[in-house]
This record gives structure tokens, C-alpha cells and sequence, in this order.
């Protein structure tokens, strides 16, 4: 879980890591007008209220559309992409352990 706290403040945005059957995922894909998450989600919360999510599977995004989102739209993509590096790092890590050697891609095999 990711915390971060304004100075001039009370309010936090915590970022976390959710199925996408959370309810309050579900809420923000209702809001925003769209199907539910498959899969995890980064779900962003603003003074516990959830603002925005982004699936891990594919990238997609929901927002609440009364709220100004657009950076957190962007943090979240952020985080996403780090969680996803550090992933294949870790996979690359476990491949050559075992004596695998070569590159993983994210993207699939190259031809």
C-alpha cells in the first residue's frame, strides 16, 4: 500500500492493490459508466473515498466523474507499470536460477 499525505491537508490518497470484485471498484466502474474489472486493480482513495482504478490485466480506467482525477488517473498508471517491471524482474530472477537464460518480454514472443 502506498500512502501520501498533503501537507496543508488532512485528507491522504492511499493506493491499493484490490480484486476486481471490491465493491468500491465496482462503485467507480458503475460511476464511470462502464463493466466491471477483471483481475487485480490499483485502486487509488482520496480521505477514503475511491477516486479513480486502473486494471493490472489490461490498463484500463475507471474515475468518478464528479471528481478531478486526472493525475491520480496517472499515478496510478505509474504504479502499474512499476508493479509490472518488477514482476518480470523478479520472473528473469527465477528463470536463471533454474538455469533459463534469455530475456522475458511482457509482450509475448517476438518473431
Amino acid at each position: 500500500m502506498f500512502v501520501m499525505k498533503k501537507s496543508s491537508d488532512s485528507s491522504s490518497l492511499v493506493i491499493r492493490l484490490v480484486r476486481g470484485a471490491d465493491y468500491r471498484a465496482l462503485r467507480l466502474a458503475a460511476l464511470d459508466s462502464r463493466g466491471p474489472f477483471d483481475g487485480e486493480v490499483l485502486l487509488a482513495e482520496l480521505g477514503n473515498q475511491p477516486v479513480a482504478a486502473v486494471s493490472m490485466a489490461d490498463g484500463s480506467v475507471a474515475a468518478d466523474p464528479f471528481r478531478p482525477s486526472a493525475g491520480i488517473v496517472g499515478l496510478l498508471q505509474v504504479r502499474r507499470d512499476q508493479l509490472l517491471r518488477s514482476n518480470a524482474r523478479a520472473t528473469r530472477s527465477r528463470l536463471r536460477v533454474h538455469g533459463i537464460r534469455g530475456r522475458l518480454s511482457l509482450d509475448g514472443p517476438s518473431a
